[in-house]
């Protein structure tokens, strides 16, 4: 299982800086970061059993989590690799920095969705 290491942690933590300067309290285990404030939470890390990163974010009070990954794509054509693992979590966490206010507008996650599963469906539909 893939676990974040020390210099992991350090490029996570210098790269979310943003994060906590508006802030957000920070805590991390053997696999996440967890940025944390008011009903809003990003977990950013590896995937546990897959050799994948990434970065969500979680409104608390709805209790529903988005991945930043597919918003940034499907809204903005940000295309990154799940598996070139930090340089992944970089790009997402320049993408929050720059997007702020919408990332961490409810509203806005959630007519992502329609969007997400209307790329998928297309991607379907071409290896039919």
């Amino acid at each position: 299982m893939p676990k974040l290491s020390e210099n992991d942690l350090k490029i996570i933590l210098k790269e979310g800086k943003f994060l906590t300067d508006i802030g957000y309290t920070v805590s991390h285990n053997e696999y996440y970061v967890t940025y944390s404030r008011h009903d809003i939470k990003f977990m950013i890390g590896f995937e546990p059993y897959d050799d994948t990163s990434n970065v969500n974010i979680l409104f608390i009070d709805k209790n529903e989590p988005f991945d930043i990954g597919w918003i940034a794509f499907v809204r903005d054509n940000i295309k990154i690799s799940a598996y070139k693992k930090t340089e992944n979590i970089i790009s997402l966490l320049h993408y929050i920095n720059k997007n702020y206010t919408n990332i961490t507008n409810y509203q806005y996650c959630k007519e992502s969705t329609p969007l997400i599963a209307e790329f998928i469906q297309k991607q379907i539909t071409k290896r039919i």
